[in-house]
């Protein structure tokens, strides 16, 4: 997703949703399906929407990424953790 802050600058998101468990008892959350691997190539992405839309980036404030993690409750109910500029 792509997005504009307050202050304008534009804001690539990352959302990453888990519910359950592992069999093993373990619990996920979402953002375990973050790897490094992923975060790059979601980096590099960024990077060539921003060269072919340089109209759109505010050249004070830049472009940032950031990961919303949704983890939905064995209860129905949801934690949403909101990292910024990761």
């Amino acid at each position: 997703m792509v997005a504009r802050s307050k202050d304008r600058t534009i804001v690539f998101v990352e959302v990453k949703t888990f519910a359950g468990s592992l069999e093993s008892g373990r619990e996920l959350v979402p953002e375990d399906n973050i790897t490094a691997a992923k975060l790059k190539k979601f980096k590099r992405a960024c990077e060539m929407f921003v060269v072919k839309n340089r109209d759109l980036i505010d050249e004070r404030r830049g472009w940032r990424i950031d990961v919303i993690a949704i983890e939905i409750l064995s209860d129905g109910g949801e934690k949403i953790r909101h990292y910024e500029n990761v």
